[in-house]
């Protein structure tokens, strides 16, 4: 089967939340060096759309800035809303059906308008569709070769490439940068994990106790983007998921440390934005005034691209 994903607010919503967090990153972290980003459901590195989602909103903004440019959107939604332009007018528009970028082009997108060199690690087992790792495997180097004047270096994770094998990490090495950049797309964040394709919040006690031993000297800025799901759900569902992921956030990237988080409504779905910081106290602005300043960008975003309500949850 290629690879494919929906038309719908899930996939523009996580992608406009992940620009957003990586434009934030490059804004508001005081280091210098480059965005470090892992990725653990990195999909193909190009997609059809697929689905009878209404709006079909992939198509119709690819349709809307074929030939223009988003000069009035945001610094974070312009990077979203360039990256479709440009991958309608080199693929879609030549008959490529697998045309729609993944998480990762378009966070190298927002980082490469900010000026930041982007290094990043990709994880992909298959596990949500055959095929994938095989297309990144012939992706990433041709990638890393013509997009390298462009700041672009990416390392797919070694089989079997799963975030949860401690074997598909890299070794140990000094990875220092302006920001980590955490990218979770399972097919449903839960409590409790009923497989693989799904993460619960013991996956970020994992992914902080490996990013702690494998990235050393790693940016004391650490921002996460988790995709938790597209039923529509009470109030109460959304909030308790808010404090529960909340919950683990802190304790496992922010133990001594500052952080801040929000669970985001996007019409149905669902989005867990948290930034997390281990260096000095932020001050002028302080870390929760700065994280005012994402959610703020997210929302305008979302509203800019469709009417559906926005709501912010914030862990009790």
């Amino acid at each position: 089967m290629p690879p494919t994903v929906r038309h719908n607010m899930g996939t523009v919503g996580e992608h406009i939340a992940l620009s957003c967090a990586v434009d934030w990153v490059c804004e508001y972290s005081r280091e210098k060096g480059p965005v470090r980003y892992v990725d653990t459901h990195g999909m193909a590195p190009l997609n059809i759309p697929i689905g009878s989602d209404f709006p079909k909103l992939v198509t119709d903004l690819s349709d809307q800035f074929r030939d223009q440019e988003a000069t009035q959107a945001p610094d974070s939604l312009r990077t979203y809303f360039d990256s479709i332009r440009r991958a309608t007018i080199h693929l879609r528009d030549n008959g490529i059906n697998a045309w729609y970028p993944t998480h990762f082009l378009h966070a190298w997108a927002a980082a490469r308008a900010r000026c930041a060199r982007f290094e990043g690690y990709i994880f992909e087992n298959d596990d949500e569709g055959a095929g994938r790792r095989q297309l990144l495997s012939k992706f990433l180097p041709v990638a890393n070769f013509l997009l390298a004047p462009d700041g672009f270096n990416a390392t797919l994770a070694p089989a079997p490439g799963d975030f949860r094998n401690a074997r598909a990490w890299p070794s140990a090495a000094p990875r220092p940068g302006c920001g980590l950049v955490l990218m979770n797309d399972p097919l449903q964040m839960e409590r409790n994990r009923q497989d693989d394709p799904y993460m619960d919040p013991t996956d970020l006690n994992f992914l902080a106790s490996e990013l702690n031993d494998r990235y050393l000297d790693r940016p004391a800025l650490t921002v996460c983007v988790i995709f938790c799901f597209s039923n529509p759900g009470t109030a109460e569902r959304y909030q308790h998921l808010t404090d529960l992921i909340a919950s683990t956030w802190n304790r496992s990237f922010a133990p001594q440390g500052q952080s801040a988080s929000a669970g985001i409504k996007w019409g149905s779905f669902m989005f867990f934005v948290g930034a997390a910081n281990t260096g000095a106290v932020w001050d002028k602005p302080t870390l929760a005034k700065a994280f005012a300043m994402l959610e703020r960008n997210i929302r305008a975003c979302f509203n800019l691209v469709h009417g559906s309500e926005v709501t912010l949850f914030r862990a009790k």
